[in-house]
C-alpha cells in the first residue's frame, strides 16, 4: 500500500506518511474533505520485488530476501561456520576491517617488514622493477 503526504485545503491540516490504497479517495483524516496528495518515496533495504541481488563472491543470484537468507544459511552449514553480513559503513564492518588490518600488520612484521605499509611499498617497488609473482 502506497504512502502519501496529504494537505487539506478545507482545514489546512498537513498529514505525513498516510497509508492509502491506490484506488481509494485521498480524504483528510481530520475533517474528511478531499485532500491534495503527494506520493512518498520510501527507502528500502534488501531485495525489493523488482530487483535481484547478485553476490559475485559466492557466484549466486538471489531473487528474494527469503532466498538470500536460505542461501546464506546453507553456506554456513556447508562451511561449518558462521556467515555474517556487514552493512557498509556500520560499526561492525569497521571492527572487521580493523581486525583484518591488525592481522595483516602482524603478518608483515612476522616476515621482517616494519609494518604493512613498508611491506606494500616494497612489493610495489619490486613489481615496478619487473618482478612478477609466481602462479
Amino acid at each position: 500500500m502506497p504512502m502519501f503526504d496529504l494537505l487539506c485545503p478545507s482545514c489546512n491540516t498537513y498529514s505525513e506518511d498516510v497509508l492509502i490504497p491506490v484506488d481509494a479517495e485521498r480524504l483528510c483524516p481530520v475533517c474528511g474533505a478531499q485532500a491534495i496528495s503527494k506520493g512518498v518515496i520510501v527507502n528500502t533495504h534488501g531485495i525489493v520485488y523488482s530487483n535481484t541481488e547478485q553476490n559475485t563472491q559466492l557466484g549466486v543470484t538471489f531473487t528474494s530476501n527469503a532466498e538470500r537468507r536460505a542461501g546464506l544459511k546453507q553456506l554456513a552449514e556447508q562451511t561449518g561456520g558462521e556467515v555474517r553480513e556487514y552493512i557498509k559503513g556500520s560499526s561492525d564492518e569497521q571492527k572487521l576491517a580493523d581486525r583484518i588490518r591488525e592481522k595483516a600488520e602482524t603478518s608483515a612484521r612476522k616476515h621482517g617488514y616494519r609494518d604493512l605499509e613498508d611491506r606494500n611499498s616494497r612489493v610495489r617497488s619490486e613489481y615496478n622493477k619487473g618482478w612478477r609473482p609466481r602462479g
